[in-house]
């Protein structure tokens, strides 16, 4: 056989495109259908030749957050409890008779007072106006509510508070509410003492630090502005 006839033998004879388009063809119609019924469109196809590199990427749309979901994810943590004093003081309180030397009439007690003082910030207070967004959605300013005391009404410690010493005159009238009216005052003095350590001013910056910290989760540029602070309580 000659090399002319070998030749003509290898090489794929015309038939063969005419299949190979028709099959290249049915596949790219078939993509096509496919993807208006599932209702995208020519959209599968589109991701084919994007992820060949034939078409560009669509670009996704910015996502804008609006105020009302801030002041919600911020309202969910409730009581900010920011900043916490343990405090122990020795309280003194007496009953005396004017008219009679203490160690006939009197009574003394010295009550070893141990306290917690709980300050932060109520989140709930938040309102709608004190979160700002920018209008293109990539800053947001957050005025925060004044700080305050949580635990006025249980400061002390009472497992941890004791009696350490009371002396009694030999004709002291019994005086069961001396122990009460220490206990009470003790509550006093270690709130006063939180306050002249400067509990309402870190609480104010604790919470304007956590709260930065939380919408840092939302890629935002995030100012928040402390609540004006205000006197600790009498």
């Amino acid at each position: 056989m000659s090399n002319t006839a070998q030749a003509s033998e290898r090489r794929p004879s015309g038939w063969r495109y005419v299949i190979i388009g028709i099959l290249t063809f049915v596949f790219a119609a078939s993509l096509l259908l496919a993807g208006i019924v599932l209702g995208g469109g020519a959209s599968i196809l589109d991701r084919m030749l994007t992820g060949f590199g034939l078409l560009p990427a669509p670009e996704t749309p910015a996502e804008i957050i609006s105020g009302d979901t801030i002041v919600q994810q911020i309202r969910q943590i409730s009581r900010l409890e920011t900043t916490t004093y343990t405090i122990e003081r020795v309280i003194e309180a007496r009953q005396s008779d004017p008219n009679w030397p203490d160690w006939l009439r009197g009574d003394k007690l010295l009550l070893i007072a141990n306290g917690t003082v709980v300050a932060g910030v109520d989140l709930e207070k938040l309102e709608a106006s004190d979160v700002v967004v920018s209008p293109d959605g990539q800053a947001v300013t957050v005025t925060l509510p004044p700080a305050e005391i949580f635990n006025l009404d249980a400061i002390l410690n009472n497992s941890r508070t004791r009696v350490y010493d009371r002396q009694q005159g030999l004709l002291a009238p019994p005086n069961e509410g001396l122990e009460t009216d220490a206990r009470r005052a003790a509550e006093g003095e270690l709130l006063a003492a939180a306050c002249e350590e400067g509990i309402m001013e870190r609480a104010t910056e604790d919470a304007r630090e956590a709260v930065t910290k939380m919408l840092t989760l939302f890629e935002m540029n995030v100012t928040v502005i402390s609540g004006t602070t205000p006197p600790c309580p009498d």
